[in-house]
């Protein structure tokens, strides 16, 4: 079980010299009934994350905050764009938001966990950060981390083209032990997935192109156990066609000289 929910002082406001603005009545409404829980795709997951983050980008990105301090645990991939980059302090890095349906560390690894959101804030105008705690049970014990999310997004769409993950953990007990030594392996588990497919794609590209160059042979029609090969001769074809250009083009400039000299 995860549960989500902000620090009643943390601290959530824009930057010095900016002047805070009224929250429209969607934000109200949605203020009022963020004290109640949500669930969510992670089984009994209740969230009640409340905020009075004020951002000073443009309305898609401060959506997008909103949206992603109340999914830290387990991030949708619809928050992140197609090509996104992903990186952690457990060695995690990887390209491509199709790979976020795999990130499930933490609700394969807790029992159960709470979340709490301290700060969001606008680091500049197309990056947030949010600073957050998560406190996990396992078998071993309970887990205490403190963690920063750093989000880079496009202001426009404000999905998520850069993601940087960093904790630290608050002590050193069995229990964060074995949480840190399980992240590193499942890290290396990922990473190594990813290099699975990309070779499988690499593979894939050379068995294609293999394909394309034996469409280039045919039987000939004289002797049908011989096999002539189609060459492309794009290349050659334009050098000959520039050639005769050339030699035309110089054919005229000697006619109009001699036609001048006459």
């Amino acid at each position: 079980m995860v549960s989500a929910t902000s620090n009643a002082g943390h601290r959530c406001s824009p930057r010095a010299g900016l002047r805070r603005r009224a929250p429209r009545p969607s934000q109200l409404q949605r203020d009022t009934r963020c004290h109640g829980g949500e669930t969510s795709s992670i089984e009994n997951l209740s969230t009640s994350f409340c905020d009075d983050f004020v951002c000073n980008s443009s309305p898609a990105v401060e959506q997008s905050v909103r949206q992603l301090a109340s999914q830290l645990a387990l991030q949708s991939k619809r928050q992140f764009a197609q090509k996104v980059r992903y990186s952690d302090k457990g060695l995690r890095k990887f390209e491509g938001n199709d790979k976020y349906d795999r990130m499930t560390f933490f609700r394969d690894h807790f029992e159960k966990c709470r979340v709490d959101v301290k700060k969001m804030s606008m680091v500049e105008l197309d990056t947030a950060r949010i600073e957050w705690t998560l406190s996990g049970d396992s078998s071993l014990g309970t887990v205490d981390l403190s963690c920063r999310s750093t989000f880079m997004m496009n202001v426009i769409t404000g999905k998520v083209e850069d993601h940087r993950e960093e904790w630290e953990l608050e002590s050193l007990g069995p229990a964060s032990l074995a949480f840190a030594a399980s992240r590193l392996k499942w890290s290396l588990q990922e990473n190594g997935i990813d290099l699975v497919e990309k070779s499988r794609d690499f593979i894939d590209q050379i068995l294609s192109r293999d394909d394309m160059e034996s469409d280039q042979y045919f039987v000939d029609p004289m002797d049908p156990k011989k096999y002539i090969q189609q060459q492309d001769t794009t290349f050659d074809d334009a050098l000959q066609l520039g050639i005769v250009l050339t030699l035309i083009y110089a054919c005229v400039q000697v006619l109009r000289t001699l036609e001048g000299n006459i």
